[in-house]
Order: structure tokens, then C-alpha cells, then sequence
């Protein structure tokens, strides 16, 4: 995503700056001038505080399902030294189960997992490759109770960067940016709805679905623990708690208010001894909010946002 403007677009959204247009007619020059400048044209800024930056330890460190079990995340050497075998320990039950023998796909949820795992932390822990990274969202409705407005939806569009409109962001191999960028895998198996693979000439076609999850926390074991690009409702609060600008048309948002991100999907395409070739992170998020304005009481309203996240060009 195009990093910390976006989250006052959402809550332009969600908490009410765009709904300021629709009950009263009156915008906040202030704020919306805020969202201009934010949006600065092809240039992505990071945001040094963002989730995967946050992750990085997670990926690092053993993922632990909910059976107490530490998955082993030692990097997958089989295929490049003809017939080593590792032991991977399942997500339930703690139990050793030997590893596919040399050249063989990985088939079971915690095998194509774990696989995806190890290449993943090839590059956020070592920096192993370099890549481009491209991230931009779609505001694919916006609804008011009782109201529906199809100029404020185009407005808000143009408030979101489009496929067209986001920059790339290019890192270097074993750069900083590099680990910081890259996607962290620390989700507890338990999390993961599905993961298989297929082949596809030389390689594997991964395909990772996750459980859908109701305003995930940062830091929490789901999809904040294998995402760059998603939003928090913790940040939205946050923004409007402490931002002097915001705080001039929104009071507050309501505790009822919530983001349900639906079958969040990573696929990737990845060589037999683990390397990506790209990667690509997709999810819809059905926001569902209610806040209070200071000039025209309360009101709510439901958008759905797509969030997209993809990777290419790595560099070994």
C-alpha cells in the first residue's frame, strides 16, 4: 500500500471524513489538503514502523502452532544435495515426520508451508535476493445507510492508488530494504486455511489461502504476520485519537466498527530449490464502521477495499 496516507483515506472511509461530504456537504479543506499532499505520485515512501518491518523477528524466529510444537524453519536444501533428507515436525500433535526424499513436490498443507517459509526467510532474515515490490488498492464500493452517493465514490477513488498509479519499490540484494520489504511468513499453521502445489515446468506453482479473520491486531499469528499491505482498524483509532487535522471533523469510531479480510491469497511461483520468481498477496477487506463527527452526530457506512501486494524481479 502507498504507506501511511492510505490509512487516513480509509478512515475518510471508515470514520467518516468522506461521510462529513455526504450528510452536510461541508469537507475539511484541512484534512483533505492533508490527503493531497500524501499522495505525492509514483514515489512510495516506507513507513519504518509497518507491519512486515515489525514481522521481521517473527519470520526469524520458529512459528509455534497452537499444539505448543515448533515448526522447524531451517531453509530447505533438498533437491541441491542429492538425497540429504531434514525432519519437519507436523502442525499437530508435535509428532517427527521425515522429510519428501530428494526432488520430490511437497504435498501436505504444513509440507508446501514450511517450503514457502524457508524460501521466504532466505530473504527476510538473509537478504538473499533482491526484488521489486508493488503494492495498490481498489475501493470497490461505499455505501451509506440509508444513502448511497456514486460522485463521493468516484472522489474517494481518486484518492486510491491504482494499479496504473503505484510505484515500485526496488530493493537491493542483501540490502536492508530487501529484508524489510519482503513478505514475513510467521503465521501458526492453524491459521492456514490451505496450501498446495503444483508443478509448472521446473518449478512450483504455491497457492496459500488463509482463514478469514475479523480486525486482525498487529503482531497476531494470521495474515498481520504474512502481510505488507494491509490495513488496521488499531491505526485508523490511533490516527484519529492523535491527529490534530482529523480531529477537527471526526470525535471518535465507534468500538462496533470493524475490517473482515476474506480469504487472504498468496501465489507464487518458486524453483525447486527455492527461490521465488515472483509473488503475488491479494485480499478483500469489507470494512463495516460507525463514528462520531462533530458537526453532524453519528453515522455509518460499509466499503469494500481490495488490497494487493506483488512481487518480481528477484535477484539471487
Amino acid at each position: 500500500m502507498k504507506d501511511t496516507w492510505l490509512k487516513v483515506v480509509v478512515i475518510a472511509l471508515a470514520a467518516a471524513l468522506v461521510f462529513t461530504i455526504v450528510t452536510s456537504n461541508i469537507v475539511s479543506i484541512t484534512a483533505i489538503s492533508t490527503l493531497k499532499k500524501a499522495k505525492t505520485g509514483n514515489n512510495v515512501i516506507e513507513d519504518t514502523t509497518s507491519a512486515d518491518q515489525t514481522d521481521t523477528t517473527a519470520a526469524q524466529a520458529d512459528v509455534t502452532d497452537t499444539s505448543g510444537q515448533s515448526v522447524d524453519t531451517t531453509p530447505d536444501t533438498t533437491g541441491s544435495t542429492g538425497g540429504n533428507t531434514n525432519t519437519t515436525k507436523a502442525s499437530s500433535g508435535g509428532n517427527n515426520t521425515t522429510a519428501k526424499p530428494t526432488g520430490s513436490m511437497p504435498s501436505t498443507k504444513a509440507e508446501v508451508f514450511d517450503f514457502y517459509k524457508n524460501a521466504v526467510n532466505k530473504v527476510k532474515t538473509q537478504g538473499a535476493a533482491g526484488h521489486t515490490r508493488k503494492e495498490w488498492q481498489s475501493l470497490d464500493s461505499l455505501t451509506f445507510k440509508g444513502k448511497e452517493n456514486n460522485t463521493l465514490l468516484g472522489i474517494i477513488q481518486g484518492f486510491v492508488t491504482t494499479e496504473e498509479e503505484a510505484g515500485e519499490s526496488v530493493s537491493a540484494k542483501g540490502s536492508k530494504e530487501a529484508k524489510e520489504r519482503m513478505a514475513p511468513c510467521g503465521a501458526a499453521i492453524d491459521k492456514v486455511n490451505s496450501a498446495t502445489c503444483t508443478a509448472s515446468g521446473n518449478n512450483y506453482k504455491i497457492k496459500i489461502v488463509m482463514n478469514d479473520e475479523t480486525t486482525p491486531a498487529k503482531g497476531s499469528k494470521g495474515i498481520a504476520s504474512m502481510s505488507t499491505g494491509i490495513l488496521y482498524l488499531e491505526d485508523v483509532k490511533d490516527t484519529i485519537a492523535n491527529d490534530s487535522k482529523v480531529k477537527l471533523v471526526v470525535k471518535s469510531l465507534d468500538d462496533s466498527s470493524k475490517i473482515v479480510y476474506k480469504a487472504y491469497t498468496i501465489t507464487a511461483t518458486i524453483t525447486k530449490d527455492g527461490k521465488f520468481i515472483d509473488m503475488q498477496h491479494v485480499v478483500t477487506g469489507n470494512v463495516d464502521a460507525s463514528a462520531k463527527l462533530l458537526i453532524v452526530g453519528s453515522i455509518a457506512g460499509t466499503g469494500v477495499l481490495t488490497f494487493h501486494s506483488n512481487w518480481y524481479d528477484f535477484k539471487y
